[in-house]
């Protein structure tokens, strides 16, 4: 793997101008010029060497699952499959096969980027998924569009996800059109009857520490102020059962830089491990030469509702 660069790429609409890089094609900011000052909106790596250390898979691209794998292991159509321990001893298989790898640029304007990358291959994965993201930025309004396409001659696994922290002062607030939430073990992992009813929406706020996967969805849209502007989230993807359908929210205490000074709202098509939920096996299901779409609207305003131009 090339050394990292940050960034890679910038793009730009009015006032509102995001930056990347090809490791992980990961946006790493997004910000809001107001008179002589820029406002962050997305909290990502301070530097090269930060992002060297994928510390908090900041805006990370989850695919082709999201979270974690218990114990590293799954099967698929009858077949066992074993990631085996990480660089760190670690059996989670966190995040997918995509955060850590350095995509190419495909196509480049002043307000957009795509790049692509293919996945898979290995043993424990041995299937084929060619991935393609494109950032757009329109005035207020930030696009991420991925798709993932099986180039394999079997069907596959394949989940889709995105982790981006948002930047706040202290003061936050995100509210969540979720009737459930799941409930994990001390490793994070789903229990066996993981879901139980919460009252709709979900507030959560800055007095809370939280690291909570929600679901059984009523609508695809969570709202999130932090503390001086309000951003909508809209995700579209798959969401039609209690564990298809998910919105992760993070406050980032474990993180190594700036902990506790962002939260992660994460959208996700699916719960944690669920590789190993045969009631999953259908919707995680993507057939030889066929495509899945997954795509995320952020739009930001004051909290007056005036979107800033």
């Amino acid at each position: 793997m090339t050394e990292a660069t940050l960034p890679d790429w910038t793009i730009r609409s009015g006032v509102y101008t995001a930056r990347g890089s090809r490791r992980g094609a990961v946006l790493n900011s997004w910000t809001i010029r107001d008179g002589h000052h820029s406002h962050h909106l997305i909290d990502g790596y301070s530097d090269v060497a930060h992002l060297n250390t994928l510390d908090g898979c900041r805006s990370a691209l989850l695919v082709p699952w999201s979270n974690r794998i218990q114990d590293a292991r799954y099967s698929f159509d009858g077949v066992e499959y074993d990631f085996g321990p990480d660089e760190y001893g670690m059996r989670s298989a966190l995040h997918g096969l995509a955060y850590m790898r350095d995509w190419e640029i495909l196509h480049f304007t002043d307000s957009s980027v795509t790049l692509a990358i293919t996945v898979g291959g290995i043993d424990a994965y041995p299937f084929r998924i060619a991935l393609k993201v494109t950032y757009r930025l329109d005035g207020p309004n930030l696009f991420m569009e991925m798709e993932a396409t099986n180039q394999g001659e079997k069907a596959a696994p394949v989940g889709m996800g995105w982790h981006p922290y948002f930047a706040h002062e202290g003061d936050w607030t995100v509210t969540l059109p979720a009737r459930q939430k799941v409930l994990v073990d001390e490793q994070l992992n789903p229990l066996p009857e993981p879901f139980v009813e919460v009252e709709e929406p979900v507030v959560l706020h800055s007095a809370e520490n939280v690291d909570t996967a929600y679901t059984a969805l009523s609508s695809n849209t969570a709202k999130i102020n932090n503390g001086t502007y309000d951003i909508e989230m809209t995700y579209t993807g798959l969401r039609q059962q209690a564990g298809v359908g998910v919105f992760h929210v993070y406050t980032g205490e474990g993180m190594s830089v700036r902990p506790g000074q962002s939260v992660a709202v994460e959208p996700c098509e699916f719960i944690a491990d669920a590789y190993n939920r045969p009631e999953l096996a259908e919707a995680l299901r993507l057939e030889p030469a066929h495509s899945r779409m997954f795509t995320v609207q952020l739009t930001v305003s004051a909290p007056s509702g005036e979107v800033a131009r």
